[in-house]
């Protein structure tokens, strides 16, 4: 039933279809999904509802749904989702909200998909996220969130996230990610967070809580300032993990890879608060070094 034309879907069009698996009706012109229109669909494990012009999930549109495991509502202009949209829909695995309206996650957001694994919502408008929207996917593996407005990542923000393996923040506007939010996080393979405006992550000589495991970390086309504050980037560089990323700041290691800087000279984080990368000519270490701006470019 894609490419159908179709704008209004009657309530009792699928009533006697109980052993359907798949359902295509993308590419349609659907403005809403009526409530309980996938009623009689308990057997369902896929649904594509893609380019359609759907501008909001409401509480009962996906009721019935107690077998669905893979959901693609990507390219339509949804702006809100009800709390309590996805009850019946506890055994989805895949959720592909790309390309739409979403301005904030909530908490209750997500609510209902614990099983959820994979999540998908690039290239919306989000520029909030609630601390605990994503406490309710403890099994989620891949969450990817390309091309938002999202411009900070708080220590709560991943709250919940245990089983997460790859995380995509590239082309926000990143100027914070608070490393306590990996803290609970066991194994996170990749973490893309290239084209943002980072100036630092984190800050010391020690891998941070979450990331040892990392395999590949994009941060390319950020305004990196390479002092010792992140030292254990070139720890984590030893292992022979892919890394990108070049500096912006200090001078002497513009366009340089960050992978390539000598922390060598920088004491433990215990030692010292701060430092810039360039060690003093004469004199001891001071023991808070230079604070550069922000670059706005």
């Amino acid at each position: 039933m894609s490419f159908a034309g179709l704008q209004v879907l009657h309530w009792a069009t699928f009533s006697d279809l109980h052993q359907l698996k798949t359902l295509l009706l993308s590419n349609n012109e659907f403005f809403a999904i009526p409530s309980g229109l996938f009623e009689s669909l308990g057997s369902l494990e896929s649904l594509d509802l893609s380019h359609n012009k759907i501008a909001a999930l409401k509480e009962g549109s996906l009721r019935g749904l107690s077998s669905l495991v893979q959901l693609n509502l990507s390219d339509n202009k949804i702006a809100s989702v009800e709390e309590g949209v996805f009850a019946d829909d506890r055994r989805l695995a895949s959720l592909n909200l790309n390309s739409n309206h979403i301005t904030v996650l909530h908490q209750s957001t997500f609510k209902g998909l614990r099983h959820l694994q994979h999540l998908q919502i690039n290239n919306n408008n989000i520029s909030q996220i609630e601390d605990g929207a994503f406490a309710v996917l403890p099994f989620l593996q891949t969450l990817s969130l390309s091309g938002n407005n999202v411009s900070t990542i708080g220590s709560k923000t991943l709250h919940g996230l245990m089983s997460l393996r790859q995380l995509f923040l590239d082309g926000n506007v990143l100027h914070k990610i608070s490393l306590a939010a990996f803290s609970a996080i066991e194994h996170l393979h990749e973490l893309h967070a290239q084209n943002n405006y980072l100036t630092s992550l984190g800050e010391g000589s020690d891998v941070p809580a979450g990331l040892h495991a990392l395999q590949t970390l994009e941060l390319e086309n950020n305004p990196l300032d390479c002092s010792c504050a992140i030292s254990w980037i070139r720890v984590l560089s030893d292992k022979k993990i892919h890394i990108n990323g070049a500096c912006r700041l200090p001078v002497k290691y513009v366009g340089q890879n960050i992978t390539k800087v000598d922390f060598s000279w920088c004491k433990p984080t215990t030692q010292r608060a701060s430092q810039t990368l360039d060690p003093p000519t004469a004199g001891p270490v001071p023991s808070v070094g230079t604070e550069h701006p922000a670059d706005n470019e």
